[in-house]
């Protein structure tokens, strides 16, 4: 099975100073192409900070994200264009409804589709 993401010592703060607060902190995990994983723990834990991590929403403190073989974050994003390989690579659900309002249902899910250049109906 080929290695699809490849975390490495990853880890997240915010704030500075006696204010930082350690979110995550040496994260290390693999996922194999054909994979299913769950991610569980209380609530405050971190699992939304690493999702938001690994779907190059938020910027990690330091470690190293790899994505099909390629290093996209290694202690700062790795030249890549973090806005295509989120739309071409990373499929992300948010709690919340991020849609665009003034779009229909169908648009909505079609719009990333037109942006890559494919044709809907």
């Amino acid at each position: 099975m080929m290695l699809v993401l490849e975390i490495q010592s990853l880890n997240k703060a915010f704030g500075s100073g006696h204010l930082e607060v350690q979110v995550l902190k040496d994260v290390s995990f693999t996922i194999s192409s054909g994979e299913l994983v769950a991610l569980m723990g209380p609530s405050g834990s971190g699992k939304t900070t690493l999702l938001l991590c690994i779907s190059l929403i938020l910027e990690p403190t330091a470690g190293t994200i790899v994505l099909d073989g390629k290093a996209i974050y290694q202690n700062g994003w790795a030249g890549v264009d973090v806005r295509l390989l989120r739309r071409e690579k990373i499929g992300f659900i948010f709690q919340a409804h991020n849609l665009i309002p003034f779009l229909t249902a169908k648009e909505n899910v079609l719009f990333p589709l037109d942006l890559m250049g494919c044709t809907g109906t």
